[in-house]
């Protein structure tokens, strides 16, 4: 059994005095970045949805049960905007199978899909949003794939191994039965379709140790949207099993990236600088290698902390070009440039323990002297409510805060430096993971005999072990027969303080949630690095650019 512990913990403590800055809330300039944000925050509140399933994956013939989850505003309390929510079954093709509109009852709904005969076995995605939420885009949709079986196919199972070489692939399926004994000499007819067109098709035979070799072409190379490579496997006379594998990319290429911390590297101010090595199929691969300069002496080395993702310091010099060398799981090796350091500017730097967020800001001597003796502005907020503000004459070339964790919620905090104008300079993200969550005990009989009544009895506490009232709900399933990674599950936490804010696709957002360390906190950074902000842009804000709204919240 497994039960997850929900978090609904948030606060609203706004700024307070550090050393290097000082509060200035009447500061015109000052004034107007709160009234923007606050503007926005009032006028295009934020609905996020979380749906818990009652097991990670499925068969053809099952009922997928599920419990809906919809939230507003930064506290994501129940949602009382909109009244009703949109559920939907898509396959591999983008077709919706089967959708649902439930009402909503302060936030809360159910429902359930008849996995019917008429499903294809393979990968589909539940898709959730509310009409509010059409306004923004279906990246702030609830969206999660899921594998639906077939009981038959269930008795043979594959894996797929795929080599590149320009435009050509080589794609190796592994078949085996229950026992992991391989399929050998079996016929088999298939067929490869790549952007739902077919470029092979065909019949072979596995060899003895049950794999069957395809070779193939991909017409537009780097364009691929979709793929898949169907197979029908001859395991007795009379019975053939289909089994579908997913093609998620058609090249071996790895795009590597350099995230300088705050935006930009600046000459002569030490710098974070995380980087991230994404494959053709949109998975993080591992890399290793050095930074050099143009005199090639090694600066740096370089290796992926986790799923891609790393970190290293530079102190970039007027006239130098900085490289990195790099080299790829196949042995391959490539030279990258680095982004061009500037002789002028300012660097936002964050960095976090168990109690306090770090903030310094750095300038370059060229703007420090262009710059001297004016003002610049440090606005921390989350989820639409600013929680720190703070204003400092220019007066060195270093400033330094200090604020305790707890003055923000749980999730994403996004700071960024202004001039005393008001123009956004640079920004930073961080992620804040407070001691906050509810704590779930469960108790239930000590034994009990097959197919028992059991009843279980849980105990939901905050962390002051006061009782805490609420919505939940509860899955349970043999993992002995449905074992789960939670590393690649979606939670609740996830979803609303995670993947719903920030751009792009996150790769195993259980992990960061699962089981916190200082590790996992430190690869948690590296994706806030890596992958930015989404809710607004402040040089839209601050330009009266705001979203137009085309599509009401349903009230029934």
């Amino acid at each position: 059994m497994r039960s997850k512990k929900f978090l609904t913990v948030a606060l609203l403590l706004f700024a307070i005095l550090f050393a290097g800055f000082a509060v200035q809330q009447d500061d015109d300039p000052l004034k107007k970045i709160l009234t923007q944000l606050q503007k926005f925050t009032e006028n295009y509140p934020v609905e996020k949805v979380h749906i818990q399933l009652d097991k990670p994956y499925y068969a053809i013939g099952d009922q997928l049960y599920f419990k809906a989850y919809t939230t507003v505003g930064s506290k994501h309390q129940p949602s009382g905007l909109s009244k009703i929510l949109y559920v939907e079954l898509i396959n591999d093709k983008d077709s919706i199978k089967q959708s649902l509109r439930l009402p909503l009852a302060a936030g809360i709904s159910w429902g359930s899909f008849p996995l019917t005969d008429t499903l294809q076995e393979g990968n589909y995605r539940i898709r959730a949003y509310t009409q509010w939420m059409r306004n923004f885009g279906e990246d702030y949709y609830f969206d999660k794939t899921i594998s639906i079986g077939n009981a038959i196919s269930n008795t043979v199972f594959t894996t797929v191994n795929y080599k590149f070489e320009a435009d050509k692939i080589n794609a190796v399926i592994h078949y085996t039965d229950l026992d992991n004994q391989p399929y050998a000499d079996k016929p088999v007819t298939y067929r490869v379709q790549l952007d739902f067109k077919t470029v092979l098709k065909g019949k072979g035979t596995t060899d003895e140790s049950g794999n069957l070799s395809l070779d193939f072409t991909n017409p537009q190379p780097g364009n691929l949207k979709a793929g898949q490579i169907t197979t029908s496997l001859s395991i007795e006379p009379k019975k053939v099993v289909v089994k579908t594998v997913p093609i998620k990319a058609t090249s071996g290429d790895v795009d590597v990236q350099f995230f300088p911390e705050s935006g930009n590297l600046v000459n002569g101010v030490r710098s974070k600088v995380a980087f991230k090595a994404v494959g053709a199929d949109g998975l993080g691969v591992d890399i290793k290698g050095s930074v050099v300069n143009n005199a090639n002496v090694e600066l740096a080395k370089i290796s992926t902390q986790h799923l891609g993702m790393g970190t290293f310091l530079l102190f970039p010099e007027d006239g130098k070009s900085y490289s990195a060398k790099v080299t790829f799981p196949d042995g391959s090796a490539k030279t990258l440039e680095i982004p061009k350091a500037s002789d002028q500017g300012f660097v936002l730097s964050l960095n976090s323990d168990q109690e306090f967020i770090n903030v310094r800001v750095n300038v370059s001597n060229q703007t420090f002297q262009q710059k001297q003796g004016t003002d610049i502005m440090v606005v921390g907020q989350s989820g639409g409510e600013v929680y720190y503000t703070a204003k400092s004459q220019l007066i060195s070339q270093s400033f330094s805060a200090k604020i305790p964790k707890n003055r923000f919620p749980s999730g994403i905090a996004q700071f960024t430096l202004f001039t005393q104008e008001g123009q956004p300079l640079n920004e930073r993200i961080i992620f804040v993971q407070n001691p906050d969550q509810l704590n779930v005990a469960v108790s239930s009989a000590a034994t009990t005999a097959p197919r028992q009544k059991t009843e279980l009895n849980f105990t939901v506490l905050n962390k002051a072990k006061a009782p805490v009232m609420g919505s939940f709900s509860v899955a349970v399933t043999d993992e002995t027969k449905m074992p789960v990674d939670e590393n690649k599950e979606n939670t609740i936490l996830s979803d609303l303080l995670l993947t719903s804010d920030i751009k792009g696709y996150v790769e195993q957002p259980g992990y960061y949630f699962a089981h916190p360390t200082e590790k996992t906190q430190s690869d948690l950074d590296a994706l806030m690095l890596t992958q930015g902000y989404r809710r607004f842009a402040w040089s839209l804000l601050m330009g009266n650019s705001f979203p137009p709204v085309t599509f009401q919240p349903e009230k029934s």
